[in-house]
């Protein structure tokens, strides 16, 4: 008896073609629907049968049934290699500050912020680079993320200063992710590192009106005028290294098509980078029904590029769990689904911490927020290597509730804090990929797409 191996995906192509992938030997194979049907059969198959797969079976699209997919995994040399423990990363992502001068309304970090008050002071910059000097492992390309709180508060500036120049001597890429409110004001600085500057990430949620009841400032008063200056005011001096992005969810979903309007009339598309994505809520004000809800805006937003195709080449949009980006890039690059043994960078551990003010370390900053998951300090200094290795058992081995997931070789497990529900956050959660959509409305999409594309290049 023989049937398919549990974590093959099926992308639709459109008229009842379809692309297997097989994660864990990365395999990949186009088979129409009759094939497809021979592979879903529950019993044995004719020896005419057999002869039309055998190439599936080979690649190990088809199995033997007692064949474990686990066991197979746990034996790659790949996953064995990002088992291991590393004291040393290419990424050293830098908390500011948990102060914030704006009080936007689903802001992950507000039941800390009377609680945590820390902000970075040189001394503590100096401690966080002699800690880097100690664990950078020596790769071309590293990175420093710098966020808070809101991490370009003007009082932050002379800090700022000095993580950017002690950055620029190492050849760091910076990722700033700032409301946007004093970008006129960090200027000066923007330009100096501008080199080093990959990226300035900055959110707008919709028009003004909309934009300014889910982001305003401590005092009520509106915050999307003082950003949109503010870019103007940087793009003007010719810095161009900005990322825009508009988060959706169940009250600005409505305003998508005013949204992209609003960009055009601003005169950002094609310009500079922006992105939708979906409010990911990390465990603060989740809900039972968070992935569902989160399905709807999807499906909403796969139904505005449907009819607006155009707008693809110039407003990347995803779900906060990879769902389209991946799908995006097999279509398009043909670039395979990563195999994922932990959830996300953070949690694999090979290349990312991140730094607190409190001088704690932390795998990334929705982590930053619980002192559960504190890997060690960077004043002392030392690194926790049994709150790493607890880290690294959450991997898809022993993610039970997992292991009947068609998806869990590309998932992970997803992040453990995102979406948690209140009062149970721990280590263990999850949060899914877009499974319903997956394989089917999101292929469809991009498949199409290419397609169309490609009539069009020929014409």
């Amino acid at each position: 008896m023989s049937r398919m191996n549990k974590y093959t995906l099926c992308f639709s192509e459109g008229d009842k073609k379809y692309l297997l992938y097989n994660p864990i030997n990365k395999a990949i194979a186009e088979i129409d629907e009759e094939a497809l049907n021979l592979l879903n059969k529950k019993q044995d198959y004719t020896l005419e049968e057999r002869k039309g797969i055998d190439a599936l079976t080979q690649h190990k699209f088809l199995v033997p049934e007692d064949y474990n997919e686990l066991e197979e995994i746990k034996n790659l040399e790949d996953f064995k290699k990002q088992r291991k423990i590393s004291t040393r990363f290419s990424c050293f992502e830098i908390i500011v500050t948990w102060e914030c001068n704006l009080n936007c309304e689903y802001c992950f970090e507000k039941p800390i912020k009377g609680i945590k008050k820390e902000s970075l002071d040189i001394k503590k910059v100096k401690k966080i680079f002699e800690f880097i000097d100690r664990h950078l492992i020596d790769k071309k390309e590293k990175y420093m993320p710098i966020t808070g709180g809101e991490p370009l508060l003007i009082k932050n500036k002379v800090v700022l200063s000095k993580i950017l120049e002690e950055g620029e001597k190492r050849d760091f890429k910076f990722h700033i992710t700032t409301n946007g409110t004093t970008l006129r004001e960090y200027s000066d600085l923007l330009l100096r590192y501008k080199r080093n500057i990959f990226q300035v990430r900055v959110t707008i949620d919709g028009p003004k009106e909309v934009h300014n009841k889910r982001r305003p400032f401590l005092n009520g008063k509106g915050s999307f005028d003082k950003i949109v200056e503010g870019v103007n005011f940087i793009l003007k001096k010719g810095f161009n290294n900005v990322l825009i992005i508009t988060k959706f969810d169940e009250k600005n979903i409505s305003y998508i098509g005013d949204t992209v309007e609003m960009f055009k009339k601003l005169g950002w598309l094609g310009k500079i980078e922006i992105s939708f994505g979906i409010i990911g809520n990390f465990g603060v004000n989740a809900e039972k029904n968070m992935f569902e809800r989160r399905s709807d805006i999807l499906i909403k937003m796969l139904t505005f590029f449907k009819k607006h195709p155009q707008f693809v080449d110039v407003i990347e949009f995803d779900d906060e769990s990879n769902s389209v980006e991946m799908v995006k890039a097999l279509a398009f690059m043909g670039k395979l689904p990563e195999t994922r043994y932990f959830g996300c960078n953070a949690f694999r551990l090979t290349n990312v911490i991140s730094f607190a003010p409190d001088g704690k370390l932390y795998p990334c900053v929705g982590l930053s927020t619980h002192d559960m998951y504190t890997l060690g300090n960077y004043l002392d200094p030392y690194l926790d290597l049994n709150a790493i290795s607890q880290i690294k058992n959450r991997n898809i081995i022993n993610l039970k509730k997992c292991h009947d997931c068609k998806f869990l070789l590309i998932c992970g497990g997803g992040c453990p804090f995102r979406d948690s529900i209140k009062g149970d956050i721990n280590i263990y959660n999850t949060t899914c990929l877009q499974k319903n959509l997956l394989e089917s409305e999101i292929s469809e999409f991009f498949f199409k797409l290419r397609k169309e594309k490609g009539a069009k290049k020929n014409e």
